[in-house]
């Protein structure tokens, strides 16, 4: 087996994750004359019981603020409930919110049927509300000192960053405090990581998912720098994914904006590939989509995902990471490892040529995947839709940007893609289960306006980046000394100015004044 680990950091993160295990709970051979397609073992350890069957648990780490497990208690499905006589009445105290199951989770431990008509925005706060597999104890940790808001929605949202138990007013926003409070206590998610490690035979790599806006982005940096001194030996070819979430609509103060600087340079420089995400929530592609619905908004990010992981842990053909991650960086160094450019993209079926009586009328494609329009010789004229997208790229830039790679995710025997990017390294990966996300119950499929069997995924790299590192090299300059959040400034901007130079193409005259002021 090529197994893959997967942590997950913040509510936001962990929804995303919920999806993705979600759809391979769906994998799982319940009866005997269940097709096997997927290596379920590639993001899920297996637990023979006594009577030969087997029990599947996500290999996965997931961090949360304390209450953010929802109505479910960690031990629950591997420790037997205490009776209330087992109680002292005296040393009965409080241990958390009090939220109930809702009625999807009911049905599951009940045995019942159930259907995901059951769950909607207002009764999937949780990620625990829709989840379908049962964690192992030490893949559940929460941070004591941190409580997850009681009108959480979405914590990409500046409104919703997670409070300090004893002072309320103190949010978990900043990248500092994410990294103050890994350093508190270190050894729990260390511990933990090593008990997933111990059941790998052949590993594959890391994926950690994380928040940009908030401090949990620097939490899963410093995370990411213990894994690698403690278990990689600092082995910078190791797969170590890093996947950050953001929100198009939430629009930071300057030490927020900092925050984000510092987080997004550190999850760069520590991960061997790092891939910002933000959804474009106002795309054609979907419909009546509640952006402050954390089940909604995180099902956008689970479908991109789950093409890459579809790819890992197909029984036929299946592609691992560290290939993938050779297709992407192949032919630079490994600064240039930003995927600045991630989409879903919808097929357009390219109709027919019409027969008149002068036999097959003669066709002018040239223009359709511009302009939506397929104009035929002589008077006719046939309008077509033009296909949409859902963009999730950070800085993707114009048009004209120059690519150092290009990467496309396609059905199988559906070719009719539209231009693909005339360069030096594009890698196209088949795959006919694209859209198979969209079949799970628990999945909001009514959101989207075009089947998700109708899609494909193009993600890459290109210099477009440059043009907003550049903006955060001019913001970090503009400060007149350290903060705390920027403990370096000139550190910083030089990493920075690293990082330029590894997207730029051509050559570029650039002051010294720009540079060095």
């Amino acid at each position: 087996m090529s197994e893959v680990i997967n942590v997950s950091s913040g509510p936001s993160s962990n929804h995303v994750l919920t999806h993705l295990y979600n759809v391979q709970e769906s994998h799982i051979p319940y009866k005997r004359t269940d097709q096997i397609e997927y290596k379920n073992q590639t993001f899920m350890t297996a637990f023979k019981k006594k009577n030969g069957s087997v029990d599947y648990s996500p290999r996965a780490l997931l961090f949360d603020f304390r209450d953010g497990l929802g109505s479910l208690n960690k031990y629950e499905y591997h420790e037997k409930k205490p009776t209330i006589s087992n109680f002292d009445p005296i040393h009965i105290i409080y241990t958390g919110r009090k939220v109930e199951k809702n009625e999807y989770q009911l049905g599951l431990d009940q045995g019942t049927k159930v259907t995901g008509e059951l769950l909607s925005s207002t009764n999937t706060k949780y990620w625990a509300d829709y989840n379908k597999l049962i964690y192992q104890p030490y893949s559940l940790c929460t941070l004591e000192n941190w409580e997850l808001p009681s009108d959480s929605s979405n914590s990409s949202d500046s409104s919703n960053f997670g409070s300090h138990k004893h002072f309320h007013n103190k949010k978990y926003s900043l990248y500092n405090q994410g990294v103050e409070e890994f350093e508190e206590n270190p050894d729990e998610g260390l511990e933990n990581f090593r008990k997933l490690l111990e059941n790998v035979d052949s590993f594959q790599g890391v994926n950690l998912f994380t928040e940009l806006d908030s401090a949990w982005g620097g939490f899963t940096h410093e995370l990411i720098v213990q894994l690698r001194d403690e278990y990689f030996n600092s082995n910078s070819k190791k797969q170590i994914w890093c996947w950050s979430l953001s929100s198009a609509t939430y629009k930071p103060k300057l030490n927020h904006l900092l925050s984000r600087i510092q987080t997004f340079i550190e999850l760069a420089m520590s991960s061997s590939v790092f891939i910002p995400l933000n959804v474009d929530t106002n795309s054609l592609m979907l419909s009546n989509l509640d952006s402050i619905s954390p089940w909604q908004v995180s099902s956008t990010y689970a479908i991109i995902i789950n093409s890459l992981w579809d790819l890992n842990s197909k029984l036929k053909d299946s592609v691992d990471m560290a290939t993938l991650e050779d297709g992407l960086l192949r032919g630079s160094n490994s600064k240039r490892n930003i995927v600045n450019e991630f989409q879903l993209k919808q097929i357009v079926r390219k109709p027919k040529p019409k027969a008149n009586q002068f036999g097959i009328m003669d066709v002018d494609l040239s223009a359709y995947y511009q302009t939506g329009s397929i104009t035929t010789v002589g008077s006719t004229t046939e309008t077509v839709e033009a296909p949409s997208s859902i963009d999730f790229s950070y800085c993707s830039g114009p048009s004209r940007a120059e690519y150092f790679s290009s990467n496309y995710i396609v059905p199988t025997n559906d070719q009719d893609l539209g231009p693909i990017e005339e360069n030096a390294l594009t890698n196209i990966y088949h795959d006919d289960s694209i859209g198979q996300i969209g079949n799970i119950d628990t999945f909001p499929k009514s959101i989207y306006t075009v089947p998700l069997s109708d899609t494909y995924v193009k993600f890459g790299i290109n210099n477009s980046l440059k043009e907003e590192l550049k903006t955060y090299r001019k913001i970090i300059k503009g400060l007149r000394r350290d903060t705390e959040v920027i403990e370096d400034k000139a550190e910083l901007i030089e990493t920075i100015s690293d990082f330029i130079d590894e997207y730029t193409t051509g050559y570029e005259d650039e002051s010294d004044e720009e540079y060095y002021n």
